[in-house]
């Protein structure tokens, strides 16, 4: 289930604005059931005079199908749109975070061999992380 995958991405700052761009690209390959292309869009805006970080991203995964049931791996149900939308809370070492993912991908389309189910649909997920 071994598969190569190549990526790039390039930052851009401004005042408390942060912005990313990125590309994670699969060549075809048997394990992946062909190619897969992620293109990403990732912003992250300081709240001025607050603690607080507003954080958004948004991502699209497509490719070509070589192997329908390998595909599923990393595109269950074909090409897809992901987005999440959160906010982090800094305070000295410690970030505190909650943030909603959308995959995309419906959980009737993530059933297969291949296919971990638990990760398609929407949630809310929450962190905590320490800094050293």
């Amino acid at each position: 289930m071994d598969y190569v995958e190549l990526g790039a991405t390039a930052g851009y700052g401004y005042g408390p604005v942060y912005a990313t761009l990125g590309v994670a690209v699969a060549p075809s390959q048997d394990a992946i059931g062909g190619s897969n292309v992620h293109l990403h869009a990732d912003a992250n805006a300081g709240i001025p005079g607050t603690p607080f970080t507003l954080l958004a991203g948004l991502g699209h995964s497509s490719g070509g199908i070589i192997g329908p049931r390998r595909a599923q791996r990393l595109r269950p149900g074909g090409s897809y749109l992901d987005w999440r939308l959160g906010v982090e809370h800094r305070r000295d070492r410690l970030t505190f975070g909650i943030a909603y993912f959308s995959s995309g991908v419906a959980p009737a389309d993530a059933i297969g061999r291949f296919v971990d189910g638990r990760n398609a649909g929407d949630r809310l997920v929450g962190r905590a992380q320490l800094s050293f």
